[in-house]
């Protein structure tokens, strides 16, 4: 009857909510700060997100104005093509074979050879900031104490503690971490109070645990 509809229409929205929360619970938290619109300059982010695609075309957080979505094309138009690449046939967990793409000024892609676009980023030189303007050479504890101002630290599947300097980006799934270890190590134990930042990697965070 009337009560067994209900049931299966509550079980569809839960799966939903759990869909589109990119598999984590915490996405959905009421008490979030609406995040706030970036004054860019570029307007293709507040475009709607097409028909069969459940996020927009582009990340909100961007690394020296790229941002994930970028095709390789859109990325050359705004760094220039000063850059070596390889091709791995093995995309691992991306799922299709990828080109890393590593920029002369201090930053590498991962575009994916099917989709043309930018899967992850990561940046090792002061020349690519965040949207926030923060970038490689920072003060560590400073960057923190912005991000987590802003957004939440992100949890991993293993593990129910906060990751130290991974940030997830309002709720697209969008991951910045920091890393302030001389070797880019995306694991901040210990940052100290002079620690400066040596690395920043904007992913989506289905691609890490």
């Amino acid at each position: 009857g009337n009560n067994m509809k209900r049931l299966v229409i509550f079980l569809m929205l839960i799966i939903m909510v759990m869909i589109l929360g990119c598999q984590s619970p915490l996405l959905n938290d009421p008490s979030d700060p609406p995040t706030q619109e970036q004054g860019q300059e570029d307007p293709d982010v507040s475009q709607a997100p097409d028909e069969n695609q459940s996020s927009p075309k582009f990340s909100v957080e961007s690394l020296g104005r790229v941002r994930l979505g970028m095709s390789a094309e859109e990325v050359e138009s705004i760094l220039g093509n000063d850059y070596t690449q390889e091709i791995h046939d093995e995309g691992g967990y991306f799922g299709e074979s990828i080109i890393v793409r590593t920029y002369a000024d201090g930053c590498d892609l991962i575009i994916g050879s099917n989709s043309d676009r930018v899967l992850q980023m990561e940046a090792y030189s002061e020349s690519y900031p965040t949207s926030m303007g923060f970038r490689v050479g920072d003060p560590s504890m400073q960057v923190m104490d912005a991000y987590r101002g802003k957004y939440r630290e992100f949890v991993g599947r293993h593990s129910s503690e906060k990751l130290l300097g991974w940030f997830m980006i309002g709720d697209t799934c969008e991951l910045l971490i920091f890393s302030s270890q001389e070797n880019r190590e995306r694991f901040n134990e210990n940052i100290a109070a002079d620690s400066k930042v040596t690395g920043i990697t904007l992913g989506y965070s289905y691609y890490f645990d």
